[in-house]
């Protein structure tokens, strides 16, 4: 999403090391890799081995560019470590939802009846039926309310622990039938499990910590006339990208390169309608504009 923007912003890159954090099926990376020199080399990390799959496939033109890692954002430090390679003048991350998540049977689709896994990653951590089904139900209201800004809360997690068991894990049939009963077919304009769903997809895949660790980490992975772009579609995840950019901001090092958030074209929105919450962020070493 945004990709002449963030093309934009990376500028006319000749050489160096750019790095496209979530890779996803490749459309970021393969329009970064064509609109910059043949001295720039782009690492391209995700969390979805379907997703790199994809992603190798589409970037072939340009296989004598790439690095590609199965890994996640938060261990840039040793990837780039393990690699060998230079710090990125330019890392672009995107919070949201690839095509491959929705078209996969792995539950992130409220149009589809999958087992709620929802994981990026297969090998690592718990599903989100298992996550339900260990939490505490209080917990899980609290997620619901704090996370997705949800009324009902409390509702709508003591329905979902009722369906759960180990024996039968429940699928998004059973979180669309448990929106429903809470709040209707359509909840703010949604389909009703939309904003459930993300929330448990950010749970289950520990995305709010991942972020802070990664933009915590910004000053030391970044290089001398870096830039950082970051998409984030959640109120909760901008708002960690705003503060920590004016963070970095204060301290005179950097410079905001977007004092309000870019939002997707109106011609965007209507090829695309999931791109209507997106929210485009980014800052620059302050050396980057001299």
């Amino acid at each position: 999403m945004m990709v002449a923007e963030v093309v934009a912003m990376l500028g006319n890159l000749q050489s160096g090391l750019i790095c496209d954090a979530t890779l996803g099926p490749g459309g970021h990376a393969e329009a970064m890799l064509a609109n910059t020199g043949e001295g720039v080399v782009l690492l391209g990390i995700d969390r979805d081995k379907g997703a790199l799959a994809l992603a190798q496939e589409r970037l072939k033109p340009f296989k004598h560019r790439i690095v590609l890692r199965h890994g996640s954002y938060d261990d840039l430090a040793k990837i780039l470590e393990e690699e060998k390679l230079e710090k990125p003048s330019f890392i672009l991350l995107d919070a949201g939802l690839s095509s491959v998540q929705l078209q996969s049977p792995r539950g992130f689709s409220v149009q589809r009846d999958d087992l709620l896994d929802m994981r990026y990653d297969e090998t690592s951590g718990i599903p989100a039926w298992r996550l339900v089904l260990d939490m505490p139900e209080t917990e899980l209201a609290n997620a619901f309310a704090e996370l997705g800004e949800l009324p009902h809360a409390k509702k709508l997690a003591h329905l979902l622990k009722e369906k759960s068991s180990r024996s039968e894990p429940l699928r998004m049939s059973d979180l669309v039938d448990s929106c429903k009963k809470v709040y209707g077919v359509r909840y703010r304009k949604l389909h009703s499990a939309t904003i459930p769903a993300m929330v448990l997809r950010i749970l289950v895949n520990d995305e709010l910590r991942r972020l802070k660790t990664f933009l915590d980490n910004i000053p030391a992975i970044l290089a001398e006339k870096g830039k950082v772009c970051i998409l984030s579609y959640h109120s909760g995840e901008d708002r960690l990208v705003k503060q920590a950019f004016r963070r970095l901001a204060s301290t005179k090092e950097f410079v905001l390169l977007t004092k309000k958030p870019k939002t997707p074209s109106l011609d965007e929105i209507k090829r695309n309608p999931r791109a209507r919450s997106a929210k485009l962020r980014a800052i620059a070493r302050k050396e980057a504009l001299q």
